[in-house]
């Protein structure tokens, strides 16, 4: 069949023709992206009725066939789809930023605010955080095109995530721990880059005290961990004399290859007034001590735990099961984690110096393509 006979037959094969045949006028970097990929994925998008309209040259203006977005779908489909819209995997549409717009977002607000150091946010927000929906005519040299790529994502990712999801086939669906263990043996994640390794959860001895040292080493805070002092030495050496472990006793006496990640002052970091505001603070199990033995193998191995400190082991309890106290001692490695790794030295100092580069820096020198 000739080009002019098939013209004749497909009205949009010139169309394509042309496109095909055309040269890139501009940088493949500075061109805007107005239609999603094409692909699995679109075909998925099809099949779910979530497709994007074409117009009559065939092209998509970004809104979409469906009315309406899923009604029901499982975990592992929209943790999937979460996953890589909010990491900016295959984002469908890319946009490249001049250094003028970065320079106009990246404004740091007033700390009058009693906030902890954060983005400024536009006024209208400020004066009403609750009923303003966020108007990006508001941030300067925001112009229409990306308003328009922003709107379109909104919509389709309103649409892929569905109003109910079902309960079946997550991971918290059973209900004993038994139940989780085998999920998560049976739907590992996967690996990928520095998370290449073995899921703690896999391993039969996952509760033990092996698995149990080692988080304090390779886990999620493995830099709270220091040489214990001569304090927590003695202090747990004189509570396993009172309740009659000798063992322990010699065995903490010796003061040799000891050490503990050490929350003990979680209380008095606490202003008094805080305990106002929280009654139920004495309840929770916030200090709780770890004291570690390392071995001449290089294993860590756990000894003590008072479950919350206050000052004195003379007022700890001594009547909870080991495993409880190895919770408790994680979760107040958890609660460290959280107020120092992660708010302090990550979103008050990591992000206040990657912020600057990007707020200044042209997204063309060698530096912010890395």
């Amino acid at each position: 069949m000739s080009a002019t006979t098939q013209s004749m037959l497909d009205p949009h094969f010139a169309r394509y023709r042309d496109i095909l045949n055309s040269e890139i006028p501009n940088q493949v970097e500075d061109a805007p992206m107005d239609v999603w990929d094409r692909g699995v994925f679109l075909n998925e998008l099809q099949r779910q009725r979530i497709a994007l309209r074409p117009d009559a040259n065939g092209e998509t203006d970004g809104s979409l066939v469906a009315d309406q977005g899923l009604e029901k779908g499982t975990y592992q489909g929209t943790y999937a789809t979460s996953s890589f819209a909010a990491r900016g995997v295959d984002a469908p549409f890319p946009v490249k930023r001049e250094l003028a717009d970065k320079q106009a977002v990246c404004i740091w607000s007033n700390p009058a605010d009693s906030y902890p150091p954060h983005l400024e946010l536009p006024q209208k927000l400020h004066d009403d955080l609750e009923k303003y929906q966020l108007d990006m005519n508001q941030i300067p040299n925001f112009n229409k095109d990306y308003r328009d790529y922003i709107n379109a994502v909104a919509q389709a990712f309103t649409q892929l995530v569905p109003a109910d999801i079902a309960m079946e086939g997550a991971p918290f669906a059973g209900p004993t721990i038994l139940k989780c263990e085998e999920y998560n043996r049976s739907n590992p994640r996967p690996k990928t880059y520095i998370m290449d390794g073995e899921n703690l959860g896999n391993p039969l001895d996952w509760y033990s005290d092996a698995r149990f040292a080692q988080q304090l080493l390779s886990g999620v805070n493995p830099s709270t961990i220091t040489k214990a002092s001569t304090e927590i030495i003695k202090a747990f050496a004189n509570e396993a004399g009172k309740q009659g472990l000798q063992n322990m006793m010699d065995l903490l006496s010796q003061t040799k290859d000891f050490l503990a990640p050490d929350y003990s002052y979680f209380r008095k970091a606490m202003q008094p007034g805080f305990h106002t505001l929280w009654p139920t603070l004495d309840s929770l199990r916030l200090c709780a001590d770890c004291h570690l033995q390392l071995h001449d193998n290089g294993r860590l191995h756990p000894l003590a735990i008072a479950l919350d400190f206050k000052g004195s082991l003379e007022n700890s309890k001594d009547d909870q099961p080991w495993r409880y106290a190895k919770t408790c001692a994680q979760t107040a490695d958890w609660a460290k984690h959280e107020a120092t790794t992660h708010l302090v030295d990550t979103h008050m100092i990591e992000e206040v110096i990657m912020l600057q580069p990007t707020a200044q820096f042209p997204e063309n020198i060698c530096c912010m393509r890395f």
